[in-house]
């Protein structure tokens, strides 16, 4: 009997990212049913082994899966780069593009190239070192401006990543829009992808259940991911110490106070945060059901 198991159900993601996710509820319903499934006989072997009153059982996701209303081919990237005398290293990310120069110091002149030349592209936020820590600078297309609130959401989660190997520039899209390369071939056939600060990408499922956790409970705190560790050992008597996360005290049945103070005092910014990109992104995605209705 293992202490802690991982379990990984690959079925939404792999058929999510050929199908298209939410696009095609038909397929996507019975991958979730299979998954409903497996966590079912999972339940049963816990029960049937006198272990379920004393299971914390943990279901989440690694990202959202968006249908890729637009795409950009990494060469628009690339030769954007060039253009403003960027010398290029590699990019990676899907739903936006992470990207590294092998002359740093060029980062604010090419961040204003690759929003003004790539399509769909909402801010660059190019990376510096100031006073022995790590700073992010937003650049929008030249006469746009950006939400405050909005900026400051994607400076906290670029905040996440901040240090010595992190990207020099990150490009961030509009919804439904993921970066392609060219060896990828026909490019619409592959839906959905990972990272990027849009609400597509970053609202993913969180369920927790077992002693110690209020049932049928549905959260306002906009949960972390890194919120999930220090709640577990918290539910297994164990003080968490150091951690990024905080214990997710509105599931806990008997939260510590200083637990929830911690909570209480996160939730007006994170909630900020996480209304400010979920705003942007109905905005875009009002943008092109109307650009697709146009005649």
């Amino acid at each position: 009997d293992p202490r802690v198991l991982m379990i990984n159900l690959p079925g939404c993601d792999t058929y999510g990212h050929s199908t298209g996710g939410p696009n095609r509820p038909d397929v996507m319903s019975k991958l979730v049913a299979g998954v409903d499934k497996q966590l079912g006989r999972l339940i049963k072997a816990y029960t049937d082994r006198g272990l379920f009153d004393q299971t914390i059982f943990v279901v989440t996701g690694d990202h959202g899966m968006v249908p890729n209303t637009y795409q950009v081919q990494d060469t628009a990237i690339k030769e954007a780069i060039r253009a403003a005398g960027g010398d290029y290293l590699f990019h990676t990310g899907g739903s936006a593009a992470f990207i590294w120069l092998q002359n740093p110091q060029t980062a604010p002149v090419v961040a204003q190239r690759l929003v003004d030349a790539v399509p769909h592209a909402r801010v660059a936020h190019y990376q510096t070192m100031q006073s022995g820590g790590y700073s992010h600078h937003a650049v929008t297309p030249t006469g746009q401006a950006l939400d405050s609130v909005l900026d400051a959401a994607h400076q906290y989660l670029l905040g996440t990543c901040a240090g010595p190997l992190s990207p020099d520039i990150t490009l961030t899209l509009v919804e439904n829009m993921v970066v392609r390369n060219r060896l990828q071939g026909n490019a619409s056939s592959a839906h959905g992808n990972h990272s990027g600060p849009t609400w597509g990408v970053q609202h993913i499922p969180l369920v927790i259940a077992g002693p110690g956790v209020k049932a049928g409970a549905v959260l306002d705190f906009p949960a972390r991911l890194m919120d999930i560790a220090p709640t577990a050992l918290t539910l297994m008597g164990i003080q968490p110490t150091r951690m990024d996360g905080v214990e997710l005290s509105d599931a806990l049945l008997r939260p510590t106070s200083a637990a929830q103070r911690a909570t209480d005092d996160l939730t007006p910014t994170i909630t900020a945060y996480q209304r400010a990109i979920s705003a942007q992104s109905a905005t875009d995605l009002q943008d092109q059901r109307a650009a697709a209705a146009a005649p």
